[in-house]
């Protein structure tokens, strides 16, 4: 085989409905056989590397729910995140639809989402030769669309080449693979070579292989398409603290028996912080067992004493997902861990602090006590400090309460992800997801910030008793509304006011 010339080519995806009545649930063979006969028919043989499979988009999506391990088993099970599925399938649409593509269905959003679909990756064409094979290709049976990768996306890269199985490439009329130790040739060669009795099949040995394979094309950075998957993923697709736990408890060779179960998603509602806990324990210098060595340095390197409890429970608090898990094991009182935060003191130095937890019922997470670390295991993380008002004037208290719950209402509900809704008969989707209201719910409305909201006529008394206060700046969106209320409400509750969180659809 002489050696392929350089020319300027890009990867291009092409996609099959897998669920087409013709293929009988045998698509595999047919959709290659299809495809492959259209590129073998170009005026000019194409240098090719080649990868074939399902679309695994649920992969993507998928969290882990329970954990169980003993004598007799050892297992775990997965959930499929069905809005973190759409918002993912909305984003690889629109992902295509900013590349060349070459879509024939009506909705291609219905079709990825609810059918099964087979994809075939050529890796290294030219725009003429893509554009020619995609003509060649229409109104071949389940032939869906065809688009030019975004190497800089890795949503394209992880969907389309690296989730895919590697079939070498193609040199002209010849499939070239790399030969395995302990395979049978006969079972690296792809289904469709069998209707493609023009394709000659070529093994290569690994020096061979690399030095006459096409490179890939590559990117160097993430593309605007590919930091906004990053985004998405950042915001919708981290595991949450019970989903970090049941991995720390199936990864963790040491724990020989657990029976851990999640059931909804983890929220602030269910994390307790007992104000006895600091108050009477880790920040009491009068206590008479280790509650005063702990109080002790929390006062001499944060500035941070029992009158600050607030303070000190609103940054843990806040920092309960992110921080760094520890030491996590299943006793008979129930799922114990540690998580180190850095906490920000009243003096602005910042010292990580370890925080001790236990899960006695699902869903409720309770703190146990706090310490900060030794001096040797100290890092240079800054401490965020939390939106707690230190002014105990009444009217300046409730102002700087009110700016502080609103400021971080507008900043959840900006920095919120709805699922997009489709309606049946549209192609494009809701991007704000569902229509819908949400509203904080102050309990006692005879109390002093509730007064304050009144006289600066800042919601409304409810019929059944309580202050309300609704989500503002959302549009329509029930989920920007209720990302505002909760942040709202979080921020009242680390201050002293008892409130809820009420919503509905519209």
């Amino acid at each position: 085989m002489e050696e392929h010339n350089t020319v300027y080519t890009e990867a291009y995806t092409f996609l099959f409905d897998a669920d087409n009545e013709a293929f009988d649930g045998y698509y595999g063979a047919p959709c290659g056989e299809m495809l492959f006969s259209a590129v073998l028919s170009l005026q000019q043989p194409v240098c090719t590397r080649l990868f074939a499979g399902d679309l695994v988009l649920a992969q993507h999506c998928q969290q882990i729910t329970a954990v169980k391990k003993s004598s007799t088993q050892n297992g775990y099970t997965l959930h499929m995140d069905n809005d973190l599925y759409v918002s993912i399938l909305t984003e690889l649409v629109s992902s295509i639809k900013e590349r060349d593509n070459f879509i024939v269905v009506p909705n291609i959003a219905m079709t990825l989402g609810k059918h099964n679909i087979f994809s075939i990756t050529l890796g290294n064409i030219t725009d003429v030769a893509w554009q020619d094979v995609c003509q060649k290709l229409m109104g071949a049976t389940g032939f869906v669309a065809s688009f030019q990768l975004d190497m800089g996306n890795p949503l394209h890269t992880d969907l389309f080449i690296h989730s895919l199985i590697a079939h070498g490439f193609l040199y002209g009329n010849e499939l070239n693979i790399l030969q395995l130790p302990f395979e049978d040739q006969e079972e690296l060669i792809p289904l469709w070579i069998q209707d493609q009795p023009d394709i000659q099949v070529r093994f290569m040995d690994l020096d061979d292989f690399e030095k006459r394979c096409p490179q890939m094309p590559t990117a160097e950075d993430l593309s605007s398409a590919g930091s906004r998957y990053v985004e998405l993923m950042e915001k919708k697709g981290e595991p949450n603290l019970y989903q970090r736990l049941a991995y720390a408890l199936l990864h963790n060779d040491d724990i020989a028996d657990c029976d851990f179960t999640i059931s909804g998603s983890f929220s602030w509602e269910q994390v307790n912080i007992p104000e006895n806990k600091l108050t009477k324990y880790a920040l009491n210098m009068e206590h008479e067992g280790s509650g005063k060595g702990k109080a002790k340095l929390f006062q001499q390197l944060l500035n941070i004493t029992k009158d600050d409890w607030r303070y000190l429970a609103a940054q843990i608090e806040n920092a309960i997902e992110y921080g760094t898990l520890q030491n996590v094991r299943q006793t008979e009182h129930g799922v114990q861990f540690h998580i180190d935060i850095p906490i920000k003191g009243l003096n602005d130095v910042s010292r990580i602090v370890r925080t001790a937890w236990i899960i006695r019922q699902p869903q409720q997470c309770s703190l146990t006590t706090a310490y900060i670390l030794d001096k040797s295991q100290q890092t240079e993380a800054e401490g965020e400090q939390p939106l707690i008002v230190q002014d105990t004037n009444p009217e300046l208290f409730c102002s700087l309460l009110y700016g502080y719950a609103s400021g971080a209402g507008e900043r959840a509900a900006k920095n919120c992800v709805p699922t997009p809704m489709y309606i049946h008969g549209y192609n494009e989707p809701i991007m704000d997801g569902a229509a819908g209201f949400a509203w904080v719910v102050i309990h006692d409305a005879r109390k002093q910030f509730p007064r304050w909201l009144k006289k600066h006529q800042i919601g409304h008394l409810r019929y059944n008793g309580g202050w309300a206060v609704h989500a503002k700046g959302c549009g329509q969106s029930s989920a920007r509304a209720k990302a505002y209320a909760n942040a709202f409400a979080k921020v009242l509750r680390q201050n002293g006011i008892d409130c809820t969180v009420e919503s509905r659809l519209d």
